[in-house]
């Protein structure tokens, strides 16, 4: 399995937690006052997916998942 086909699989589980995350994150802020959307901050956001996703992909491509 390629990592395109890995990262296919599991986009729904991946989507639906960014999503998750994004909601929880961004009410937070709202109810702090702050701004909902913070570039310099909000990259963590995109690393932690990265971070989920590397444990599927390495294992599918290892031959995990057939």
């Amino acid at each position: 399995m390629t990592i395109l086909e890995s990262l296919r699989n599991r986009l729904g589980l991946l989507a639906s937690g960014a999503v998750s995350f994004v909601v929880i994150v961004g009410g937070i802020r709202l109810a702090d006052g702050e701004p909902p959307i913070q570039p310099l901050t909000d990259i963590g956001i995109v690393i932690g997916v990265v971070m989920v996703a590397l444990p599927f992909v390495i294992n599918d491509t290892r031959g995990g998942a057939r």
